[in-house]
């Protein structure tokens, strides 16, 4: 597996955990306010869950482009190594 791919897998199983963060947090919050409970400080924390899972999608996001970018340049670099290989080897004078 390639660094870009490692680091993808790694930011997905991440974003994955942190979802489950958030949904936990959010559950909480709702739990507080159905008792009448002062949420504020839930709440805030919330935000600074929703605040990190955006990095981390923003981070996905780049990676998938690298990714993307090197299959690419993969792509283009065999397409180019095939066509070489066709080219006559005899040069005019």
């Amino acid at each position: 597996m390639s660094k870009v791919a490692e680091r993808l897998h790694e930011n997905s199983k991440r974003v994955r955990e942190n979802e489950k963060r958030v949904a936990a947090q959010l559950a909480f919050v709702e739990r507080l306010q159905a008792s009448g409970k002062n949420t504020r400080s839930a709440e805030e924390a919330l935000e600074v869950m929703r605040s990190l899972l955006c990095d981390l999608y923003r981070a996905r996001v780049l990676l998938r482009r690298q990714a993307a970018g090197a299959d690419a340049r993969n792509g283009a670099m065999l397409r180019i190594s095939t066509a070489a290989k066709r080219r006559p080897t005899t040069r005019a004078s």
